[in-house]
């Protein structure tokens, strides 16, 4: 079990500037941050039309009510949580397939996913799923790889573009994040 508490998992501010220098948002869209923790990407973002979600703020994601206005979700997502499996039960399990299947069938405007994960979430991304995102329209387009300090080593930011058809944009950042 994770023994880090929640302001040591908050992704820190310095990570999402370097992401979002990166990874530009584009100025017209209508941004969701669905797990907005501490709010180090939210307060990043410059757009005026903004959301955010946070279980710890009674602010949950499945009860957002704008989902029709979202172009763009970008977040540092819970990589495990307790989802429904087929038979309906709820389990403690790699969410980040989860999250993004639930993101590109849910908001009928989504045209950008940006995800920050670790190893373990890059691994979930199977071709079998990766495939599954491409039949719904999304297809990667960059990869930006990071190191920090105080997880677990090695961070992917993957971003999923609707319709996109492109190369990939890989992107590695040298040095790593200190705390």
């Amino acid at each position: 079990m994770n023994t880090l508490s929640y302001e040591e998992i908050q992704t820190a501010i310095p990570v999402w500037t370097e992401l979002l220098r990166l990874n530009p948002i584009d100025k017209d869209a209508i941004v969701l941050e669905p797990f907005a923790g501490q709010k180090s990407l939210y307060n990043q973002i410059d757009n005026n039309k903004k959301y955010y979600c946070e279980i710890e703020e009674g602010k949950n994601i499945f009860d957002f009510k704008e989902k029709d206005e979202i172009t763009t979700i970008i977040t540092n997502p819970p990589f495990k949580t307790f989802i429904p499996n087929k038979k309906g039960e709820m389990v403690y399990k790699n969410a980040i397939f989860f999250f993004l299947d639930y993101f590109t069938l849910n908001y009928k405007n989504l045209n950008t996913l940006g995800f920050l994960i670790n190893a373990t979430g890059f691994n979930a991304l199977t071709p079998y799923r990766l495939t599954k995102l491409a039949k719904q329209g999304y297809n990667v387009s960059a990869i930006t790889i990071l190191n920090t300090n105080w997880w677990y080593g090695t961070y992917y930011y993957i971003v999923f573009k609707k319709d996109y058809t492109d190369k990939t944009d890989i992107h590695i950042i040298p040095k790593t994040f200190i705390k």
